[in-house]
């Protein structure tokens, strides 16, 4: 697992599993607070290919241990389905800022992670059920999400004004 700093934002790289070693991590994240006064730092997970189990609990261990709070950039759809299980929690300081979500192609069949970012693309609802999500193309071709909202963004309804202040 790489962390690197770009500006204000910590990037992870790599896998979360059960050979990862997050001290690194934990001391890129706690540096970039303490040299910019930020109460919560963004990282970016667009480049962590998936998690286990083993690596999930380090993660959460990390977070809970952390002096700053999490903005999450990116989150792929691993780490939004830890979010619904409540198996990450989304703690005090921390925050949701975009997720990455599953969008497929019936043209051609082909699926895309689309990025969404909470407040602008997904609003705050207590019921996402009939949540009509403006369709993104790629390259022409309409794209249909492979997922259910009122599933997807159950997280939004657990953790609600906490994750919804990226907005």
């Amino acid at each position: 697992m790489k962390a690197s700093r770009v500006g204000n934002v910590v990037k992870l790289s790599g896998v979360i599993d059960e050979k990862v070693d997050l001290k690194n991590v934990a001391s890129v994240i706690e540096t970039t607070a303490s040299e910019t006064g930020m109460k919560a730092v963004k990282v970016d997970f667009s480049d962590v290919k998936r998690a286990n189990s083993l690596g999930i609990i380090k993660w959460r261990i990390l977070t809970e241990e952390l002096s700053c709070g999490v903005i999450y950039e990116n989150s792929p759809q691993w780490l939004v389905e830890q979010f619904n299980f409540e198996v990450i929690p989304i703690l005090k300081g921390s925050l949701v800022a975009s997720i990455l979500a599953p969008f497929y192609c019936g043209e051609d069949g082909t699926h895309e992670m689309v990025r969404l970012e909470v407040g602008k693309d997904i609003p705050l609802m207590k019921d996402y059920s009939s949540l009509r999500l403006e369709r993104p193309s790629k390259n022409g071709r309409m794209l249909e999400p492979d997922f259910e909202p009122s599933d997807y963004f159950e997280f939004l309804l657990i953790y609600g004004d906490l994750v919804f202040r990226a907005a």
